[in-house]
């Protein structure tokens, strides 16, 4: 048995240990759907950087908690496969829900290695903080800066409020006051002007901007802010996006 095997300190912590594991295991059981699933397959990871294949990985949201360590492991092979390619490829992966796949081992060599292999990431967190939580200060730190454009919206978090107004910069207010010597009622009126730095937008500005609006930093850019389109309330964007005759076919059946 390991436990047998493992020095005496570690003995005491080698039940959780195996509970840990057991339970991250538990979805790739061979009698599950998902382990059944992944017992054979004709795709490959290398077949992605072809320049005409798309690979989607989509898990109900219900799956997203329990199961979103598996797409994570996906995640986690394809940056290998990429970062091993000989040649560079042109490839968009687009990682929404990203603070549900876990903690991607390998993303500091990703964000490094794969913009020179033509790769390029849309991350999605749901706020500055998660990928903190997840990866630490200086790893949520690079994959900020490493960002060559960064969108948020309902930003609610008093730290991505302010973080957001630091980025957007300051401007120079001038205050105007007239006055004069209180004391002699013939003493003509002067005119001070005062300037001072402002916030562009406020912290508790950009906490009240309405849902349709949005804050977007583009490298070397000043900051936008613009409006957020639902792609379902331009009639020409939900035509591209209804399903096709194969999909509505394959739901029927």
């Amino acid at each position: 048995m390991l436990a047998d095997l493992l020095d005496p300190q570690y003995i005491k912590t080698y039940g959780a240990f195996r509970d840990n594991a057991m339970e991250a295991l538990e979805i790739y059981d061979a009698h599950s759907d998902l382990g059944r699933s992944m017992q054979e397959s004709d795709f490959a990871l290398p077949d992605i950087l072809d320049g005409k294949t798309t690979l989607y990985i989509i898990l109900p949201e219900s799956k997203l908690e329990t199961h979103g360590s598996w797409q994570g492991l996906i995640v986690t092979l394809l940056f290998e496969a990429i970062a091993s390619a000989k040649k560079s490829s042109r490839v968009l992966m687009m990682l929404e829900e990203m603070g549900n796949l876990g903690r991607i081992p390998n993303i500091k060599k990703a964000l490094s290695l794969l913009p020179c292999k033509g790769v390029r990431c849309a991350m999605i967190f749901q706020s500055r903080k998660q990928p903190v939580e997840i990866y630490g200060p200086e790893i949520a730190h690079i994959i900020e800066e490493q960002s060559s454009c960064l969108q948020a919206w309902s930003i609610r978090s008093l730290d991505d409020r302010k973080a957001w107004s630091a980025r957007i910069g300051t401007t120079t207010k001038k205050a105007r006051s007239l006055s004069r010597d209180p004391h002699d009622t013939h003493a003509p009126w002067r005119l001070s002007v005062n300037e001072r730095a402002a916030a562009v937008l406020s912290d508790d500005e950009i906490g009240r901007l309405p849902g349709d609006k949005q804050l977007i930093a583009i490298d070397g850019q000043p900051v936008i802010l613009a409006t957020k389109v639902p792609y379902f309330s331009v009639p020409s964007w939900k035509r591209l996006a209804a399903p096709s005759g194969v999909q509505q076919n394959r739901r029927v059946g």
